[in-house]
């Protein structure tokens, strides 16, 4: 879906200024003056809705491409320590791409200042000090327009003016924006930032790569390990299933520590302490609650785990070993934690999460879960 939102954006920013002036014309113009706004439905509003939905694709273009770039890592040790999406979003995403978004409105509104088609098919052409938002008026680059062919002699001269003064906010704005970015970026990948040299094409070519590798990485990561954990879950929910256990859907409302004897629910929130006062939830990728389990009998935590979550091994243990510790700190050696692997893992990987007291069950020996009275 979010690819989908993406290309449409993409597509809505590069359609040229004269379609919007055309939908604004014979679509939304009516429209205004139907709801009684304006009698004909021209003027400053109906030009600067018009300009508003206009820009409003191309900064959201050039933002999504700045909260791609924010490092994966980040987000997952959010996650890690309890985080939930709105929370990443809000403390993580947003604080990190902060500057990249803020730019990317500035540079949108620098296009806008310098719209001309769009603003003079509906602002009014009116040479008139505006005296309301629905009045009709003028923009610098409507009056240049609309006089320029017909214009001689000081009216010529003013146009010139206009125009070299629309130029220089323009490009102020566009400069802001521009250092703006610039200051965002990476100095270990745009080395020639900040030096007298240019950039070789050795460095630029260097620097798009890992560029592009990032924004890469952003989008096919997420998809290929859920991908592999939506595999991982379907294995244990059919291993469970033969076994005569029911699955609860998510969003039931049921906490995990109350769950019936005999099921299992997938991605579930388990509420744990931080800071010995607080209480979090961790995601927990399966929960499963043993057909013989008495009253007050903790459910099988279980962490799916693929191929290529070892590559960063220390970061991968401090945050299962993080969770280990606060499941344990809230609800004491009762609670059971183990990974449900797939793929390779060396042993320098397992051997950290021995340490920890985590333990495995291997994808392909899934019987082995019955080890854990299931």
């Amino acid at each position: 879906m979010a690819s989908v939102v993406s290309t449409m954006v993409d597509l809505l920013a590069g359609i040229p200024s004269i379609i919007y002036g055309l939908w604004g014309f014979y679509i939304l113009r009516p429209f205004i003056v139907s709801i009684g706004l304006s009698p004909q439905g021209y003027g400053i509003f109906t030009s600067g809705l018009i300009l508003a939905i206009m820009i409003i694709p191309y900064a959201t273009s050039l933002s999504n491409t700045t909260i791609m770039m924010v490092p994966n890592e980040l987000k997952e040790a959010a996650y890690s320590l309890g985080a939930t999406r709105l929370e990443v979003i809000w403390n993580v995403i947003i604080p990190n791409a902060r500057s990249g978004i803020t730019a990317s409105y500035i540079l949108a509104f620098g296009r806008a200042l310098g719209e001309t088609l769009a603003v003079t098919m509906l602002i009014g052409n009116a040479n008139i000090i505006p005296t309301g938002l629905f009045s009709t008026g003028n923009s610098m680059a409507s009056v240049i327009a609309n006089q320029f062919g017909e214009a001689s002699g000081l009216q010529l001269s003013s146009l010139i003016e206009i125009g070299l003064l629309l130029f220089v906010i323009t490009t102020i704005i566009n400069a802001v924006g521009k250092f703006i970015i610039k200051k965002m970026a990476d100095p270990d990948i745009f080395v020639w930032l900040g030096r007298k040299k240019s950039a070789t094409e050795v460095e630029i070519t260097r620097a798009a790569t890992i560029v592009a590798d990032r924004l890469c990485g952003a989008v096919s990561d997420p998809i290929i390990r859920n991908a592999q954990e939506k595999r991982q879950l379907a294995a244990i929910s059919e291993w469970l299933d033969a076994r005569g256990y029911e699955h609860l859907p998510a969003g039931k409302g049921i906490k995990f520590d109350q769950m019936p004897p005999g099921t299992y629910s997938f991605r579930m929130n388990v509420p744990v302490k931080r800071n010995e006062e607080k209480l979090v939830n961790i995601p927990v990728d399966a929960v499963i609650m043993p057909r013989s389990a008495q009253n007050g009998s903790f459910p099988l935590l279980i962490e799916a785990k693929s191929a290529g979550d070892f590559t960063n091994v220390n970061k991968r243990r401090k945050e299962e070993s993080q969770k280990m510790n606060q499941l344990k700190s809230t609800y004491g050696d009762a609670i059971r934690f183990c990974l449900f692997l797939c793929g390779y893992f060396d042993s320098g990987y397992l051997g950290y999460e021995a340490a920890d007291g985590i333990d495995w069950v291997w994808e392909h020996r899934i019987d082995d879960l019955s080890n854990y009275g299931l």
